[in-house]
Formats: structure tokens, sequence, C-alpha cells
């Protein structure tokens, strides 16, 4: 869903998307734990989202969770 928001055909909901990603997150990371691929995956989508509003100290939090 957080894909959908954000890069969506009708509209960008950029307020929406970090809450759709952080679900999915979550999942990632209770299911599968910290090394699990999928979850590099959310963070980099979260850090692409936080660089496109301008917010890069918060993409670059999540571009530190990708290698760390």
């Amino acid at each position: 869903m957080g894909i959908a928001y954000q890069y969506g055909k009708l509209r960008h909901d950029y307020i929406a998307a970090p809450a759709h990603y952080e679900k999915a997150l979550k999942v990632h990371l209770d299911v599968k734990g910290q090394m699990y691929v999928a979850a590099a995956y959310v963070y980099n989508n979260l850090a692409t989202l936080y660089q496109i509003m301008g917010d890069y100290d918060k993409s670059l939090e999540y571009q530190k969770r990708i290698i760390s």
C-alpha cells in the first residue's frame, strides 16, 4: 500500500505512505527479523519517500538501516 500511495497514478499521498510502509516493516521484522531482505526494500522505500518529501535527515536514517 505504501508504494500505491507514493507512486499512485491519481495522486501522490506522501502523508499516508509512511504509515503503510511502517506496517509492512513491522510484519517483516516480526516474522523474519532484521536480516530479511524484504526489510531492506521497505527501508529503501522509506528513505526514497523521505528524500522526495525533503526530509533528508529521516531519509539518511533509513538508508543507514539498510546497511546495518
